[in-house]
């Protein structure tokens, strides 16, 4: 199996820390409050988020797209909500975050089983301090909508294809633009709590 990188962060005295490449800029507190109960909304297709296959609570459990069924409290779908920990800001002084399954507590992970590469799958895992688990939000142009970066290898959260029926496979990819923005199948809301609105 790959093996996993920690991440790693440096700091200056009672500063936060200074970015270097493979590294994290350090916040002043070691903890994060998260921000909970939002779907991970795709721009490509509105009402289509990131979704855990068949309520999954395991390890490796399937990231795929699906519509959104969440739009209120008595009917949420809990492997749809995710909530977002801030673990610090990248060398270009972007969030870094890591998203946290509200159902099975799990992290949304980048496959390590294989090098990094295009295609590497993206599925819940036990939360850790990998790089493979954290993911640096560049602003795309469209308010509230990020790129979503993966800190091991560097390959942007991306809907196969694309395409945009129900079972879609997530995975990473060479981050790209068309027309000088970034690609809408890469473009993701991670702010909202009702896709839409």
């Amino acid at each position: 199996m790959w093996k996993r990188k920690r991440a790693r962060c440096i700091a200056a005295g009672s500063m936060a820390g200074v970015a270097v490449m493979g590294m994290l800029t350090c916040t002043a507190t070691s903890a994060h409050a998260a921000d909970l109960g939002f779907g991970i909304k795709s721009l490509w297709r509105p009402y289509k988020v990131l979704d855990v296959a068949n309520f999954s609570t395991g390890d490796r459990g399937r990231v795929h797209l699906w519509e959104w069924r969440n739009f209120s409290p008595e009917t949420y779908v809990w492997n749809q909500r995710w909530s977002r920990e801030l673990m610090g800001h990248s060398a270009s002084g972007n969030p870094v975050y890591r998203f946290i399954n509200a159902h099975s507590g799990k992290c949304l992970d980048k496959s390590e089983d294989s090098p990094n590469g295009n295609g590497n799958l993206v599925y819940q895992f036990e939360c850790n301090y990998h790089f493979n688990q954290l993911w640096e939000a560049i602003p795309s142009g469209d308010y509230g909508y990020w790129q979503l970066k993966n800190f091991a290898g560097g390959r942007c959260l991306d809907i196969e294809g694309p395409r945009e029926d129900n079972g879609t496979t997530i995975h990473v990819w060479d981050c790209y633009s068309i027309d000088g923005k970034p690609a809408p199948n890469q473009v993701w809301n991670i702010t909202a709590t009702v896709p839409g609105r």
